[in-house]
């Protein structure tokens, strides 16, 4: 009963002593769309251009989160959980 209590415990004192993570931010939204840049024909490169009134993908990466802030019913519309079965 003592080991289960002191596990409890630490997982307790985890769980409240860590920070919320980001683990995206500006600057990762920027590398992956650095990198998605890198991987994209011209045709894609140039719709995509057109899409983004000739804005880098990697400038405009992180306009949701910025949105989101004001806007924190758009949450969902940011992300899809797709389970690793169906990939």
């Amino acid at each position: 009963m003592r080991k289960l209590l002191r596990a409890m415990f630490l997982a307790l004192a985890l769980i409240l002593s860590s920070s919320p993570s980001f683990p995206w931010g500006g600057e990762g939204h920027q590398v992956v769309g650095l990198i998605a840049e890198k991987y994209m024909t011209a045709n894609a490169l140039a719709k995509a251009g057109n899409l983004l009134d000739r804005s880098a993908i990697e400038a405009v990466g992180s306009w949701a989160d910025e949105y989101r802030k004001d806007h924190r019913g758009t949450g969902p519309w940011h992300y899809i959980d797709i389970s690793l079965a169906d990939s």
